[in-house]
């Protein structure tokens, strides 16, 4: 998601139980979470301008292309599946349609058919990073965004959700 880091796909805590890279992995399949750029433990250009959905699949084709290329802790890949959650899956879609290379994409949760009421909760919801207590002094640039504190409950069903995951 568009302020998700690679942690969505491991969250801590949990004894695994809400972890689909280990899943995954106890299935056979290799996993590599990153954090797409401008997020997390990626790179953050100085100015957000810079980093969009074509700036975000850019950096992932270098992912895959590297991977595909050079192997990963000693292994090689014949096959590259990309999993993405919301903005993730544009940014699969993307990477894939502008430059190939991937064999499959996995995509969940995202606005296919966005209602007027779904667009405003969405875009209500966020605010600028620098404006986040957690974020202080690590962003300046005012057009990266956050979700606001108390309000990433929008995303999930709360009543199907455990309460700890919503942070």
């Amino acid at each position: 998601g568009v302020t998700y880091t690679h942690l969505y796909w491991d969250l801590p805590g949990f004894d695994g139980q809400y972890s689909y890279t280990r899943f995954m992995n106890r299935h056979g399949y290799d996993t590599l979470a990153i954090d797409r750029l401008g997020i997390g433990r990626s790179t953050r250009p100085t100015l957000a301008l810079n980093v969009d959905a074509y700036s975000n699949a850019d950096v992932l084709h270098q992912v895959v292309d590297s991977v595909r290329t050079n192997g990963l802790a000693g292994r090689h890949y014949d096959k590259i599946v990309l999993t993405g959650h919301s903005y993730g899956t544009l940014t699969s879609d993307l990477t894939a349609a502008t430059y190939g290379g991937v064999d499959g994409i996995i995509g969940t949760g995202w606005l296919q058919q966005p209602t007027p009421l779904g667009v405003v909760g969405v875009l209500s919801s966020f605010h600028p990073a620098a404006m986040d207590p957690k974020f202080q002094g690590q962003i300046v640039d005012p057009a990266y965004a956050t979700t606001r504190p108390g309000v990433r409950g929008f995303f999930y069903e709360a009543g199907k959700t455990e309460p700890a995951v919503i942070v």
